[in-house]
């Protein structure tokens, strides 16, 4: 049916190096950094609404934003060299009792009951570099089954050539990413409160101060897959359960380590919602990030932002060529402690999704009124492990 809902989509638009599959281009919204940090309303408000708003996409592009790309020319090249590390030095980098939140990961994780061994992916706290830079207050209010999430970032620092250096170009990278989030998260406040007479003045940037436990990743999809094992790819349907993540733009390197000219038009993002006819394919620029909203802000907001479920594909054109496919993503998230509460006067029912429940596992078994993020958090990767 999927495959059927792609072929059947009429026309294709492109802006610049943006490409997007879709019958309703106006629901695809880009704004230009600039744009963002000095519009307060108006056109802005506007495009907010069609992005996030229940009948958009649950993503806005946020382009031309300043030291982007060539910090992530920096960074991307890496994951090469860190992906092919001996496996007996990438096992020291592996910290399975984070639910692989930190470290390495590769053929640890199951997902839709399916082993994916054909990616690999680096995750670190960008603001926290070790546990002992949490209070022991913020300890105290974790529940203990979930204090695990909370441990020290580890470095590839036994490899000479990473050493230091993929840290400093890890970090540099997704602050960028963050402190644009942070800019975006703020604007957005101010739309919820014009949109939600219940919303708390001010209740996300309170949050946003408190919180300090994003998380960076850089994924590695690795070469010359057959077509059968491209079908293994954990090319699921999902939903952020986080406030924001920002997803980059994806390269091509060779088994040389050697970055390539490569287009593959049939790789790339996918959004899906009630309207086949808005069913996109997206594929970023270097110098635009992706912001897709989360669950965490659908609660928070009150219903005014909707997560759409999505899904990222390499394409079967990509089927035995020695290339790997990197790419980065960005989460914006509250602290594990933090309680995920609709505003005082608005329903619980009003927040859920019965659209999105079809396709993802369902919100309300995952998170009720007054749930910690932490046990929000566990609660949802466990239940996609867990789903068929």
């Amino acid at each position: 049916m999927i495959r059927k809902t792609i072929n059947s989509i009429a026309s294709q638009f492109s802006y610049k190096n943006v490409f997007f599959f879709t019958k309703r281009k106006e629901g695809f919204q880009i704004i230009d950094y600039h744009e963002l940090t000095t519009s307060e309303s108006g056109e802005l408000f506007t495009k907010f609404q069609r992005s996030f708003g229940r009948d958009g996409i649950g993503s806005v592009l946020v382009r031309n934003i300043p030291h982007l790309s060539e910090t992530r020319f920096k960074l991307l090249p890496l994951t090469y060299q860190l992906a092919n590390m001996p496996n007996e030095e990438l096992e020291k980098l592996v910290k399975a009792e984070t639910h692989y939140l930190r470290g390495w990961s590769q053929k640890n994780q199951k997902v839709y009951g399916v082993e994916n061994k054909n990616l690999g992916i680096f995750r670190a706290h960008i603001l926290k570099d070790d546990k002992y830079q949490w209070s022991v207050s913020q300890l105290e209010h974790l529940p203990k089954r979930i204090q695990h999430l909370v441990g020290d970032n580890v470095w590839p620092d036994s490899n000479p050539s990473l050493n230091k250096i993929y840290k400093k170009q890890f970090l540099d990278y997704h602050q960028i990413v963050y402190k644009t989030a942070i800019i975006l998260l703020t604007k957005l406040e101010k739309f919820i409160e014009n949109e939600q007479p219940h919303f708390r003045t001010s209740a996300l940037t309170q949050l946003l101060k408190r919180s300090d436990q994003h998380i960076g990743g850089q994924f590695y999809s690795y070469p010359n897959c057959s077509y059968e094992q491209l079908t293994q790819d954990w090319a699921y349907w999902s939903t952020d359960y986080s406030l924001l993540q920002g997803l980059s733009s994806q390269i091509y390197v060779n088994s040389l380590g050697e970055t390539q000219d490569y287009v593959d038009h049939d790789s790339g993002l996918h959004i899906f919602s009630q309207d086949p006819n808005n069913y996109i394919k997206i594929r970023l620029d270097d110098n635009s990030i992706l912001f897709k909203a989360g669950e965490a802000l659908q609660i928070l907001s009150g219903g005014v932002i909707y997560p759409k479920p999505h899904r990222l594909i390499r394409g079967s054109f990509i089927a035995g060529k020695d290339l790997s496919v990197d790419y980065l993503n960005t989460v914006i998230q509250p602290n594990l402690e933090e309680k995920l509460s609709v505003p005082a006067g608005v329903k619980v029912d009003d927040v859920l999704d019965e659209f999105s429940a079809s396709v993802v596992p369902d919100l309300s078994e995952r998170w009720q009124q007054s749930t910690t993020y932490g046990q929000f958090v566990e609660k949802t990767l466990l239940s996609y492990q867990a789903r068929k």
